[in-house]
């Protein structure tokens, strides 16, 4: 008698490598900033959609039906009057509640201090990993070098760093007792407690960028690191263990990765999940079932639009408790923009934003001359009706002004170190123009240039007045005065809020 192979059984067998071979799904956040609601989005008609915010994310995130390693790489909170009110615990409770897995910290999530962020760390479900912590402060042991986890039978190792530069990102006095070092140099270092582990994967959680200076949205698949970011940024961590970290996943700059970037030289795939959760990496790691090695690593961003994702009743239930307990009041009106003030402009050094935001500063502290760091300014201005919340979005930072007096020299010298290599200006001015010329700057104070010798009165911010050549000012003064208080009495003094038409900083 003749045997009948089943049809079914010639299909079992087919699929029988499918279903043997496994892969690992990561979602990856970065720079939330506090930003837990969807973000307006105008559309080419009057019409509205809504990206983003933990809610969405969290929905996103169930809708694989698998088990998902769920990551972060910094900054969780300061952004916004949830966030920076509740010192980062709103953070801490949504994180813990969408089940994340590990994080690195940022440079902000020490802005209330290291004995804040230990008070986060002793809450979170989730470890805070440094590898590249070089203090021996006692009390700080929730920071753990690494944390490895077994996903789909496969043990993956996730390390975290702090990178020394982002590091010095907030006042130094935030981040003591605590100290970070190189973070390359930190990753060799670790390396032998891992073999000695025998992980299957080594994924990587970095508080810096792949690109030192490149500008806040996507990098094309075009893109090529320069010197620079090989010695200084991730890929220098990669290059440190060459062949050994599948996956690098970055922040800090705010950087979008849309389909990731393979560094040939250290076999790493690279992530960066862009700020403010308007878009999170959505990562695989497939594995070799007979080598147990990663054999591919795919990444695309995914932008959680409302109308796609939902949002998550139970994470909406907690940030409206926060929105309660510190924000009520937050959505008053104060004023009203006919136009979007626009916090960079194409093609410009300095901005709309920046203009209107100096030029408050300088009234506000009755100096002639102000100066704003452009990343201190962390939003635009909508059109429409303008609230406390818009203007915490401006300005989240608890900066107040300082005025002092630089000569003409030393402010020559902030001006010339501001300028990026990218294009752009570190800095944003009020009552005075520069010219970037082939040889130099040429800056002229009402009509006239610049003197040397000459005491110029300036008004900056508590943070910016701290650093290099700013802290050589003399007759400095901390007036006490809140930027974020100065924005509010601004524009209840003129409602109509209209951007300044001049361009300050020019090629």
């Amino acid at each position: 008698m003749k045997k009948v192979f089943p049809l079914f059984a010639f299909f079992a067998v087919l699929l029988t490598p499918c279903l043997d071979a496994k892969s690992v799904v990561i979602y990856h956040t970065s720079d939330a900033h506090g930003r837990y609601m969807p973000t307006a989005v105008p559309q080419n008609t009057e019409g509205i959609s809504w990206l983003g915010g933990y809610p969405a994310i969290s929905n996103l995130v169930k809708k694989e039906h698998r088990p998902v390693l769920l990551l972060d790489s910094g900054d969780w909170f300061q952004g916004s009057p949830e966030g920076n009110l509740s010192k980062g615990m709103a953070s801490i409770a949504m994180m813990n509640k969408m089940g994340y897995t590990a994080s690195a910290p940022g440079n902000h999530d020490f802005d209330f201090g290291a004995q804040n962020l230990k008070n986060l760390c002793s809450q979170a479900k989730f470890p805070i990993l440094a590898a590249n912590r070089a203090d021996k402060t006692p009390g700080f042991s929730c920071i753990k070098p690494y944390r490895i986890v077994e996903a789909e039978g496969y043990k993956i190792a996730i390390v975290g760093f702090l990178p020394p530069g982002p590091a010095r990102a907030t006042l130094p006095e935030n981040i003591a007792p605590l100290s970070f070092a190189d973070a390359a140099q930190a990753m060799v270092r670790t390396m032998p407690a891992l073999e000695k582990e025998k992980v299957d994967a080594i994924v990587v959680l970095s508080h810096q960028g792949i690109c030192i200076n490149c500008p806040s949205y996507q990098i094309g698949p075009a893109w090529q690191p320069a010197t620079q970011d090989v010695s200084n940024g991730n890929i220098s961590i990669a290059r440190a263990v060459p062949g050994k970290i599948a996956l690098i996943m970055g922040g800090h700059t705010h950087t979008t990765l849309k389909n990731g970037y393979y560094d040939r030289v250290s076999s790493t795939t690279f992530a960066e999940s862009g700020s403010n959760l308007t878009s999170v990496s959505r990562v695989v790691l497939d594995f070799d079932d007979t080598t147990r090695k990663v054999k591919q690593v795919s990444v695309k961003a995914v932008y959680p639009w409302l109308n796609d994702t939902g949002e998550d009743p139970e994470i909406k239930a907690i940030l409206a408790g926060y929105t309660q307990q510190f924000a009520l009041g937050m959505d008053n009106v104060l004023g009203r923009a006919d136009k979007p003030i626009a916090r960079f402009a194409s093609g410009r050094m300095d901005s709309p934003m920046g203009n209107w935001f100096t030029d408050m500063m300088a009234k506000a502290a009755n100096t002639p001359i102000a100066l704003q760091n452009s990343s201190g300014i962390r939003d635009g201005i909508p059109r429409g009706p303008v609230t406390g919340r818009v203007l915490f979005n401006v300005m989240p930072f608890d900066n107040s002004l300082v005025t002092m007096k630089l000569t003409g020299k030393q402010l020559y010298a902030v001006l010339k170190r501001a300028m990026r290599p990218d294009g752009t200006c570190a800095l944003q001015v009020s009552g005075l123009t520069v010219q970037v010329m082939p040889g130099g700057l040429k800056i002229k104070i009402a009509g006239k240039p610049l003197a040397d010798g000459r005491l110029y009165q300036i008004a900056t911010n508590n943070f910016t007045a701290s650093g290099p050549i700013f802290s050589e000012g003399i007759d400095k003064t901390d007036t006490k005065i809140m930027l974020r208080d100065a924005l509010v009495r601004a524009v209840k003094a003129n409602p109509n809020i209209v951007a300044p038409k001049d361009i300050r900083i020019t090629k």
